[in-house]
């Protein structure tokens, strides 16, 4: 990040002031006697984005510092929509506050602004008020990688393997039927990672993973689907050996 340059909110009628003094410096500095430079820039992730106009001089921020600055300004907005890269932007610049408290300001800033009040679990924003770093959205989307292979490796699908691993036909996975579930696909979890994966996957917060909440988190497997013919067979090949071998590990609920 490069020092001295900074990135800063403006009104309607202080951007219209200061691009007025750029128009009247006709190339030269923008304040006589002074070396600083300045530049307008139009943020909110649509077309017009983008810079809007500079002083004689001006030469852009690094991209990720850019990046970096107009994520944090569009979250002061109370926008949701954010790709990947501005979200993993943010990610770093909040490492240091806790998810819950990034939601509580969030929520409190939205309360004063004419927004929608879309439930924040369902927008692009649910990973920076449940991760604590990008690290651990790393770690996260890794462990979906992995279960999501093992489950394909076993002839199963998203959905399918959701109705296998609700050994109890109740509609949801328990933390029990999850541990059972992962050690059969091979993956040895501690009872403390088994309840914070059902907390990260659980965002209705009843303690339980249904099947839509399942699915989100695994991924869309219709195009697999459409792609193998076999698919009806193989899944009814291993579903006899899974409901034989799964067994719900004593893992209580939290």
């Amino acid at each position: 990040m490069q020092a001295g340059r900074y990135f800063v909110a403006l009104s309607l009628r202080e951007a219209e002031t200061l691009r007025a003094l750029i128009h009247a410096s006709e190339g030269g500095p923008l304040v006589a006697g002074a070396s600083g430079f300045a530049a307008l820039r139009v943020v909110g992730g649509g077309v017009n984005s983008g810079l809007l106009d500079a002083s004689h001089g001006y030469e852009g921020a690094p991209p990720p510092q850019t990046l970096a600055a107009e994520a944090a300004l569009r979250f002061v907005n109370s926008e949701v929509d954010f790709a990947p890269p501005p979200l993993n932007a943010l990610l770093r610049a909040l490492h240091d506050e806790p998810p819950e408290l990034r939601a509580a300001w969030w929520l409190r800033v939205r309360g004063h602004r004419r927004r929608s009040r879309r439930d924040w679990r369902t927008t692009a924003l649910a990973p920076l008020f449940t991760l604590a770093s990008e690290f651990h959205d790393l770690q996260r989307k890794a462990l979906v990688a992995r279960v999501r292979a093992l489950i394909e490796a076993k002839g199963l699908y998203s959905a399918d393997a959701f109705n296998v691993f609700d050994a109890d036909r109740t509609g949801t996975i328990s933390c029990s039927e999850l541990a059972g579930a992962l050690a059969w696909l091979g993956l040895q979890l501690p009872p403390v990672e088994i309840h914070e994966l059902v907390r990260a996957i659980d965002t209705d917060h009843d303690g339980m993973v249904g099947l839509d909440e399942w699915c989100a988190w695994l991924g869309d497997d219709d195009e697999r689907a459409a792609a193998d013919p076999a698919r009806a067979s193989a899944v009814a090949q291993v579903r006899v050996e899974v409901r034989v071998r799964i067994r719900a590990n004593p893992y209580p609920n939290p």
